[in-house]
């Protein structure tokens, strides 16, 4: 069904001049099968930019935005590549949570706030797209619309990463006193939970 609404109510695939190859399922899982079998061993191989986009107010899909996933997501961009995260959100503050992860691996995030003029045909977004390239979110049409994103926050040591300390939170903001959610991270060798 959704690959048929896509190549049959859109355009956007039926135009594209790239060579489009479609693989349905869990989009996680079908990237770590197709890093074992080598699909991305050369830069060649893997994507300027790698969108993830199964974000919405309501449903926050946790398991996006641990540490494990953006490895498996830094392994299928090109060295100079980007990955850009959908964090549009009615109540919670996700960008902070995204850079918190990101500069825990050397990457750097730039939040982008999609706001259109016209509501009546488009919605405001939110993006944040990480890079280890510090010249891919330089490019003029990226840092025009863009701007710094802090992470959560630091641990008492002074380190943004929680898998070095103790024990770290990372808590999710609430956008509007919607409500309060914070999202605990624990690294403790002791007793194994991170």
């Amino acid at each position: 069904m959704v690959l048929r609404v896509a190549t049959q109510e859109f355009t956007y695939l039926s135009t594209s001049p790239a060579k489009i190859k479609f693989i349905l399922g869990d989009a996680r899982l079908s990237l770590e099968r197709e890093v074992a079998a080598g699909q991305f061993s050369a830069p060649r191989q893997r994507f300027d930019i790698l969108s993830i986009d199964a974000f919405s107010s309501d449903a926050i899909p946790v398991h996006l935005m641990t540490r494990e996933a953006l490895a498996l997501s830094a392994q299928v961009i090109k060295p100079d590549g980007g990955i850009a995260f959908h964090v549009s959100s009615r109540f919670l503050d996700l960008a902070p949570v995204v850079a918190q992860i990101s500069a825990a691996q050397a990457f750097e995030a730039l939040e982008i706030d999609d706001d259109p003029r016209d509501f009546d045909l488009y919605s405001p977004s939110e993006w944040v797209l990480v890079s280890h390239h510090h010249a891919f979110l330089a490019q003029s049409i990226v840092a025009k619309g863009g701007h710094a994103v802090t992470p959560v926050c630091r641990c008492a040591c002074g380190r943004i990463s929680s898998t070095t300390c103790s024990k770290s939170c990372a808590r999710i903001r609430p956008r509007r006193n919607v409500f309060a959610f914070d999202l605990l991270f624990f690294s403790n060798a002791s007793n194994g939970l991170q």
